[in-house]
């Protein structure tokens, strides 16, 4: 699968796409397609840019990332975190789920920065969903509103649960409650690497995971916390059996305000749609029965993001920037 999808370097602003009314439609082969839009006059207005949308198609690592971006209050967030996502997990080390998860945290600090350099708005944040694709195997990790949706043998799979309210880059970072969560729990201090507080926080995830599906064993239990302790040189006071509740605070602290992750098997046939909430029915006027219907055609990709963006412009759409990523597996 990841042969057909290379050479493809794309990387797309939103701001290079600013009249309104117009779509950019981008076909890198026969099953993969892009397209991007401001949007009608009435959502450009309300903006601070014209169109605060970014995606990115990128090899690497013998996979393909697929990045989409939704800013707000200028394009700066949006165009940091594509712009500067390949890089940041390529430094990244595990696996790919671990990896982006990880740059999630890295992107909010990058885009934080920038605003600073640049002299960005307070409110600028934008969501993000980061995905690679191996073979048969989708990773993702993501934050905010943006849509992932897998059509399967005709059934509309919502992939990726939305975290409304949530941006990266905020001045006030939601991520900087987890940093609380896990110093008051003595896991990380103020002096903690940032790599290390990420990798503390998904540790931590994946042993609730865990516990949510079967009972943990001591065992397991005091592996992470070793592991854990060796990272940072910290110890938390929280009991050791506690870890194995499901309902532990610390579980559902973190899991309020962390990025989704995960991953999925792809199978010959599926496919998958990217999207920025443009897509949303209040914004395009796309229901989402009609969403299903459209993706659930044989016709090819293209026609396809044809069909999809020209009913997001209808006459009652158009309300917001809209991006879009479509692939047939």
């Amino acid at each position: 699968m990841a042969a057909s999808f290379t050479p493809l370097p794309a990387l797309l602003q939103g701001t290079d796409y600013t009249k309104a009314g117009e779509i950019h439609h981008f076909q890198f082969n026969e099953r993969l397609v892009a397209a991007i839009t401001a949007g009608k006059k009435s959502s450009i207005r309300r903006k601070q840019d014209a169109n605060e949308d970014a995606l990115a198609l990128i090899p690497m690592d013998g996979a393909m990332l697929v990045l989409v971006a939704d800013s707000h209050y200028g394009a700066v967030a949006a165009n940091v975190a594509i712009s500067r996502f390949a890089d940041q997990l390529a430094q990244t080390k595990g696996t790919w789920k671990q990896r982006l998860f990880q740059t999630m945290f890295l992107i909010d600090n990058a885009i934080q920065e920038e605003k600073d350099r640049v002299g960005g708005r307070p409110g600028c944040a934008t969501t993000l969903i980061a995905a690679v694709i191996e073979q048969e195997r989708l990773h993702y990790a993501a934050y905010g509103d943006s849509r992932c949706w897998l059509m399967r043998n005709d059934q509309l799979q919502d992939l990726i649960p939305v975290q409304q309210g949530l941006f990266l880059g905020e001045d006030n970072s939601p991520l900087n409650r987890i940093y609380d969560l896990l110093q008051r729990a003595q896991f990380t201090d103020s002096l903690s690497e940032p790599a290390h507080k990420s990798l503390t926080c998904f540790a931590l995830l994946e042993l609730y995971n865990q516990s949510q599906r079967r009972p943990l064993t001591d065992e397991e239990v005091a592996k992470v916390l070793t592991g854990l302790h060796g990272l940072t040189g910290l110890q938390t006071q929280i009991p050791a059996g506690e870890f194995k509740n499901s309902w532990l605070d610390l579980y559902i602290g973190l899991e309020r305000v962390a990025p989704r992750y995960g991953a999925k098997n792809l199978e010959p046939g599926d496919r998958l749609f990217f999207a920025t909430d443009g897509i949303e029915e209040n914004q395009s006027a796309l229901s989402l029965e009609k969403l299903g219907d459209l993706l659930r055609t044989k016709d090819p990709a293209a026609k396809v993001a044809q069909k999809i963006m020209k009913a997001c412009m209808g006459w009652r759409g158009g309300g917001d920037n809209l991006s879009i990523v479509l692939i047939d597996c």
